[in-house]
């Protein structure tokens, strides 16, 4: 294809079939988790059944509450996987080909690279929660306070840049938290055998 500006080859093709496979593991992943979140709201169910026939039943927040704990749980061992299996991606260039050995090369290092991956997102959810802040509080008003109308066209605008004015600041660091969430996983593919 000589009128693109790059050329497409093997590396590449390699890169979208692990995102794919990748995926395919997500997903299955996820439907595991909905029934494991499911058993737990059931197991959940029958107790607090069980406390309201005693009538010592918690109040509907503590419920919520336990149920959120619940959905919690069941997407660390997703993360986990994840962060596992990502280290495929810095491997499959290493080794210039298709593998999905991530797992294998993280071996004993799988808590570590979940916390990495936990505090590098976590630091980025709180850059963009402060530089999108008028977009989420007006959001935020919208929704507990309906008689304060805000202008369709205002939120359809916020919609489009949550972050106004701030996003010549909000892209180089979205940038870089990019980068620091691969880092993590390179550096284990760069120590792996191969």
């Amino acid at each position: 294809m000589p009128w693109l500006p790059f050329r497409p080859g093997l590396d590449e093709l390699r890169f979208v079939g692990l995102f794919f496979a990748m995926a395919g593991i997500l997903i299955v992943l996820m439907i595991a988790a909905a029934i494991a979140m499911f058993v737990l709201t059931m197991i959940a169910g029958l107790v607090f059944g069980g406390l309201i026939a005693a009538q010592t039943a918690p109040t509907d927040s503590s419920a919520a509450w336990l149920v959120a704990g619940f959905g919690l749980l069941t997407y660390i061992p997703i993360l986990y996987a994840m962060g596992r299996f990502a280290v495929s991606f810095p491997l499959t260039i290493k080794q210039k080909r298709f593998t999905l050995s991530g797992w294998s090369a993280s071996k004993g290092q799988g808590w570590s690279l979940f916390f990495a991956h936990i505090v590098i997102y976590a630091l980025a959810l709180a850059v963009q929660v402060g530089l999108s802040w008028e977009y989420m509080s007006s959001t935020f008003l919208q929704a507990t306070n309906p008689q304060a109308m805000i202008p369709a066209e205002q939120l359809a605008a916020q919609m489009a840049n949550p972050f106004g004015g701030l996003m010549i600041i909000a892209a180089p660091i979205q940038a870089v938290m990019m980068l620091l969430i691969l880092g993590p996983t390179a550096a284990i593919a760069a120590k792996a055998e191969g």
